[in-house]
């Protein structure tokens, strides 16, 4: 009961001391304005500069008059093709002609709303070619007529149209991507947290060695009591102003899209495109899978900031942490090439990433979105993420006693080892 008032207390401290630090809060503020005004600038920007001038817009041919040169022998029904043809042009009228093709385009070039169609049968297939005009007009005619016979010809053989492809047998569905992107993006959000904030983290813990408070806490404060609630109100604090940022940078996204549309109704901006079709995945994603998301991604920042506070435990001064922090950015690296290499990466993930907390933050919270691995899944990989956090903070805590007095060069892992090993006896 003690140490629980003890960590609640050094939590709640650590914390408050965060939130109150002008720093904290001038970061906070400034990353928050940056993070919704730059991309609302940016987007606006591009837009504004790289509009060009406006373009004619080419309008569909109007009245357009097609010899049709049949050399497959079978009946061409043009009469269909000229009713089709009344959605794409004014008017499309096709005459089969006799005599050769190159008596047919000579009449042809005299003007330009007339066309030359060759139509011939190898096989089984037909193939239908427009006879290229010289005049700059002529070929804008023959370029749509082109467009309007690729779509349109089989209803002058009696075909229906062909019914397209459903979208997800064509290309690779949206929750096959995600599998694919999330764990990728999951790696990079963890890392930029890590390197925001796991040197705050091991500076906190090295806080009473440097300032020779550390005989006094260890009177007062067990370690492990101590070292938890520093590392959760580190991890909170931290938790707190990159939420505020990622919130700005949506908003800025978001009005951004909204500026570009206002200054150009018509604009084809790839990112405005990209926001305005995540609408697509409203409703894909349910409340709890999204929590459970985000607690996941949480227990894993949790759990990386815990070997920043081995780190922090095993230094002695700040200059020794950046030597000792390399402890968290070696084992985010390792887990993401052991889920690379393991083609983790996709709905074949093999089981047993999701059981290692080191690499399940990276797989699991995309699984959950997509409705790869159930709920079970999700809740016990979050167990085992949060009960490895405590492992290691525990781990950092017998550290930081055993290095209470050590004075000397920073130790490295097999005299840290022989340590741990000598104090158990």
């Amino acid at each position: 009961m003690k140490n629980w008032k003890s960590f609640c207390t050094i939590f709640r401290f650590t914390l408050v001391q965060h939130l109150l630090r002008k720093g904290y809060r001038a970061g906070t503020l400034v990353g928050m304005l940056l993070c919704f005004f730059l991309p609302v600038l940016i987007m606006g920007g591009m837009e504004l500069l790289g509009r060009d001038a406006p373009e004619e817009r080419q309008e569909a041919p109007g009245e357009l008059c097609v010899y049709v040169v049949n050399q497959s022998g079978a009946a061409l029904d043009l009469q269909a093709l000229m009713d089709r043809g009344e959605a794409y042009f004014s008017s499309l009228v096709f005459l089969e002609e006799e005599g050769s093709e190159e008596e047919l385009f000579e009449k042809a070039e005299e003007s330009s709303g007339t066309l030359v169609m060759s139509v011939k049968r190898e096989k089984d297939e037909y193939a239908v070619e427009i006879l290229e005009p010289s005049g700059e007009e002529a070929k804008e005619n023959a370029e749509a007529l082109s467009s309007f016979l690729n779509e349109e010809f089989g209803a002058a053989l009696g075909l229906a149209r062909q019914p397209q492809a459903p979208e997800e047998e064509t290309s690779m569905g949206v929750r096959e991507v995600l599998n694919l992107l999330l764990p990728y993006l999951n790696c990079m959000l963890l890392y930029f947290l890590l390197l925001f904030y796991g040197q705050s983290v091991g500076g906190c813990v090295i806080l009473e060695k440097t300032s020779k408070l550390m005989d006094t806490f260890l009177l007062s404060v067990k370690p492990e009591a101590m070292l938890t609630g520093k590392v959760l109100g580190t991890v909170c604090a931290a938790a707190l102003q990159f939420t505020l940022w990622l919130a700005c940078l949506a908003g800025g996204f978001k009005a951004g899209a909204a500026v570009v549309r206002w200054q150009n109704p018509d604009t084809e901006m790839v990112l405005v495109l990209l926001i305005e079709s995540l609408s697509l995945f409203r409703g894909m994603f349910s409340l709890g899978s999204i929590a459970l998301a985000a607690a996941l991604v949480a227990a894993g920042f949790l759990l990386y900031c815990s070997l920043a506070a081995v780190g922090g435990a095993i230094s002695g001064k700040p200059e020794d942490l950046s030597n000792a922090n390399l402890l968290f950015v070696l084992a985010l690296i390792i887990s993401f090439f052991a889920v690379l290499g393991s083609s983790g990466f996709g709905t074949a993930a093999p089981g047993w990433l999701n059981w290692i907390p080191f690499t399940a933050v990276l797989t699991v919270p995309g699984q959950i979105l997509t409705g790869t691995v159930g709920t079970a899944v999700g809740l016990g990989s979050l167990a085992v993420t949060l009960a490895a956090s405590l492992l290691v903070i525990l781990l950092a805590a017998r550290i930081y006693r055993l290095m209470a007095l050590y004075k000397g060069n920073l130790p490295g892992p097999g005299k840290i080892w022989r340590m741990l090993r000598e104090s158990g006896k």
